[in-house]
Order: C-alpha cells, then sequence, then structure tokens
C-alpha cells in the first residue's frame, strides 16, 4: 500500500484544489511565454499550436475517461464482494449448528467480532488493525473446525461447515486484493504532467492570440478538476462521496447478534 499512502494525506478536497491551482498556474505559465514571444509568432504557428492543444486535451480526456471506467470497475467490484462476504459469513455461521456445542458457541461469538472488525475496517485509520484482527479471527475459527473434525472425521456436516468457512477467508483475500488494487503512482504522475502540460499550451495559445478568456479557462479548469477528483473518489474506498453501503454487513450484524437476557 506505499505506492499510494504518499497520495492518500491529501484529502479529496485537497486534490480538487491542488488540481485548479496547477492548472491555473501552468496556463499562466504558457500565457505569459508566448506573450513574450508573440511578436515572432507568424498565423502558421498559432494554427500549429491550436491543432496540439486540441490533440493534447483529447489525448487526456481520453486517459481519464480509460482511468474512471477502471475505477468504476473496481469499485463494484468492492461492493460485489462486501455483499459475497455478508452472505458468507451468514451461511458459516448457521453453519455452526452442524458443531458440537461448545464449538458452535465459540465459532459463533467469533463470527459475531468478525462482523464487528469488517465494518470498523472501512475507516481507513482502522484498515491496518481490523485486516490483523480478521486474519487471527480465521485462524481460530480454523482451530476450531480442525478439533470439529478430529471429533467427527466422517461428518459431512462439519465438512459443508469448513466448505463455508474456507469461503469467508478467501473472501477475505479477494476483498483485500481489490481494495489494495489501485491507480498507480505512475498513472497518477501521468496525469499530472498530462494536465501542466495541456493547460500550459491552453494558455500559451491564448497568449498567441492575445486574448485571455478567464471565464472559459476557468470553467475548462474546473471541469477537468472535477474529472480527476473523481477518479481519486472512486480509487478510496473509505473515504470521499463515493463510499461502499455496508448495508449488507449491518443487516447480518443484526440478524446474528445475540438475543438480549
Amino acid at each position: 500500500m506505499s505506492s499510494f499512502q504518499t497520495l492518500d494525506v491529501i484529502p479529496i478536497w485537497g486534490i480538487y484544489l491542488l488540481v485548479v491551482l496547477i492548472a491555473l498556474a501552468a496556463a499562466e505559465v504558457g500565457y505569459r511565454i508566448a506573450q513574450a514571444r508573440r511578436q515572432h509568432a507568424s498565423n502558421d504557428t498559432t494554427s500549429g499550436v491550436g491543432t496540439m492543444l486540441g490533440s493534447i486535451l483529447a489525448l487526456l480526456a481520453f486517459m481519464l475517461a480509460f482511468q474512471i471506467g477502471v475505477a468504476t470497475t473496481r469499485f463494484s467490484d468492492r461492493r460485489q464482494l462486501l455483499i459475497d462476504e455478508a452472505n458468507g459469513v451468514g451461511t458459516a455461521y448457521l453453519r455452526t449448528d452442524f458443531l458440537d456445542p461448545v464449538l458452535a458457541e465459540q465459532s459463533r461469538g467469533l463470527l459475531r467480532e468478525y462482523i464487528d472488525v469488517r465494518l470498523a475496517a472501512i475507516d481507513p485509520s482502522q484498515f491496518t488493525r481490523g485486516i490483523a484482527r480478521s486474519e487471527e479471527i480465521h485462524s481460530a475459527l480454523w482451530a476450531a473446525a480442525r478439533s470439529a473434525v478430529a471429533t467427527n472425521p466422517d461428518s459431512v456436516s462439519v465438512g459443508l461447515y469448513i466448505e463455508a468457512l474456507n469461503e469467508v477467508i478467501d473472501l477475505h483475500t479477494k476483498r483485500l486484493m481489490a481494495v489494495t488494487n489501485r491507480v498507480s503512482l505512475s498513472v497518477w504522475l501521468s496525469i499530472s504532467t498530462m494536465t501542466c502540460l495541456s493547460f500550459a499550451i491552453v494558455g500559451f495559445h491564448n497568449g498567441l492570440l492575445s486574448s485571455r478568456n478567464t471565464i472559459a479557462l476557468l470553467a475548462l479548469v474546473l471541469v477537468y478538476g472535477a474529472v480527476i477528483t473523481l477518479l481519486a473518489d472512486l480509487d478510496r474506498p473509505g473515504e470521499g462521496l463515493m463510499r461502499l453501503n455496508p448495508q449488507a454487513l449491518l443487516d447480518l450484524q443484526r440478524q446474528i447478534r445475540p438475543p438480549s437476557p
């Protein structure tokens, strides 16, 4: 996770503000350079810069669209895995009835704690601790399952419980991979570089034309800033506006809660 932790220290709103400021600064630099060179520029030069401007903005838009498509797919995968995990834990909880009473009660308590831990781990500040505790619970559940097999080695019912428990552990691995599968640092650097160059050329083109359409430039910057911020939002599972709905886990937590005395 270290490759993106550096970027995660910047809040979502901070990314939007940073993109807007960098884009405006790049446009201003480009404008000033063009103003200094305008007297030496011909109409062909201005036309060529306009063509380049259209191409690089289109390329940046394509790259952002592609990355948002990938990030949206990953977000959907995370949402489905959360639902699958709730179903898997629910199945394992029901199948604890196949164990002897002592092991069954022990396993139910561990599974109830497991759901609590998974819900707490949605908070990025609790993520590392939650993963560590989840894996400890896996070990405890598996030890109980081994004891059940040792007691009833030929039991089909115990085998069904172990199958459900194995699915819970597999889904943990899948969810962990889905959470850590993020937009790479190299992609963020590419987007940042292309954004700076694009808006520098926008400013350069305006400088050659001796016209500064501030409203149009600001609108373009705000739109691109919003798109890049959306990408960052989709890429952060526990932050921003695009968050996973943990309702499936909350429903399961309520269903398996022990009855009040």
